[in-house]
């Protein structure tokens, strides 16, 4: 039987769509046994039968995970930062046919927000854990839960490639994993899939620009894969510099990072704050009546045009705090990004 801490992260792991459903399912279940005067024996057991199938479900998720995951037979260690990367390495290791020999360790974060202090400890990791509850809503990103995976069974002959480019979220888990892996003397490869894939073969002159690995689709991956000129080696030089960066961005207590002239910088939490005041003022020109605008619309403006990577979640809880101080307006509730609208003081 699982336990609490277990339980939770099950509820936690859902979706907003999946707990409504899932109260739905109570609700019915209670006032079925109200109306038809059911026996508490069997009112247990219809709602044992949805515990179970909602476990069997999470079960089944964490089941595939470690199917996944590095064993003796493992040649080549893939590592990526979300889950939509992990997806279509995932989809080019089976069109290779090679899943016998490549294997993936996935990491569900958003480096590039949230305080990283020491969060190679316990005490890191739940620092981590406990802003991401106070700042940000769950359902908008799985991040902030501190379960990462082990490095220690990893084969020593393995190669390790690590799928990342250049933003501050890919960057700062780069910088992570080269800390989890500074005893082990494994070759790592960097491998830069939206470089690689910015001049496209069927379209000369014509450059496409990705944000992340996340955004590049399997076909793509898979070019930069077969092509040893694009795996850059980490050299034992450049490893013990990623280690001391590391080093030094765990002692900060800085919660948001950006990727800026080819380094990673740590900034203040309001970095983004004049920005989309901006992008508010400038979607206004089209409403001159002084019409509210869908939150929605200016976390995606931003987003696509601040040329970083943070998820929405942190641009949504900007959003909030221009909000509660008085820089913006408000109409609807901010449960949710999809439920409120804003606009400028004073429009």
């Amino acid at each position: 039987m699982p336990d609490l801490d277990q339980l939770k992260r099950t509820v936690e792991q859902m979706n907003e769509s999946e707990l409504r459903t899932l109260m739905l399912h109570f609700m019915i279940h209670m006032q079925m046994a109200q109306e038809q005067d059911i026996l508490k024996e069997q009112l247990y057991d219809r709602m044992l039968n949805i515990y179970e199938a909602v476990l069997n479900t999470q079960n089944q998720q964490i089941a595939q995970r470690r199917s996944w995951m590095p064993d003796e037979n493992t040649k080549n260690i893939h590592i990526v930062f979300d889950a939509s990367a992990a997806g279509s390495v995932k989809q080019m290791i089976r069109e290779h046919g090679s899943r016998d020999i490549d294997r993936i360790l996935q990491f569900d974060e958003v480096f590039s927000i949230g305080p990283i202090w020491r969060l190679a400890e316990e005490q890191g990791k739940e620092h981590r854990r406990a802003w991401f509850r106070q700042h940000l809503d769950p359902k908008f990103e799985n991040v902030g839960d501190g379960h990462y995976p082990s490095i220690e069974s990893l084969p020593a002959d393995a190669a390790i490639y690590i799928w990342c480019s250049n933003n501050a979220h890919e960057q700062t888990g780069l910088r992570f994993v080269s800390w989890l892996l500074k005893d082990r003397s494994n070759h790592l490869y960097i491998l830069d899939a939206p470089a690689a894939n910015e001049q496209k073969e069927d379209q000369p002159g014509v450059l496409q620009f990705y944000s992340h690995t996340g955004e590049i689709p399997s076909r793509d991956l898979s070019r930069v894969y077969q092509d040893p000129s694009k795996h850059v080696l980490v050299t034992a030089e450049q490893r013990r510099s990623y280690e001391q960066e590391w080093q030094s961005l765990s002692e900060s207590t800085n919660v948001l990072r950006i990727w800026a002239f080819g380094e990673l910088i740590s900034v203040e939490v309001t970095y983004f704050d004049d920005f989309i005041l901006e992008k508010v003022r400038i979607l206004e020109e089209d409403k001159p009546n002084g019409e509210f605008l869908k939150a929605a619309r200016v976390i995606g403006e931003v987003i696509g045009h601040s040329g970083q990577y943070t998820g929405d979640a942190f641009i949504e809880y900007r959003l909030r705090e221009l909000i509660y101080s008085g820089k913006l307006e408000i109409q609807g509730v901010p449960r949710a990004m999809r439920y409120y609208s804003v606009r400028s003081k004073g429009t």
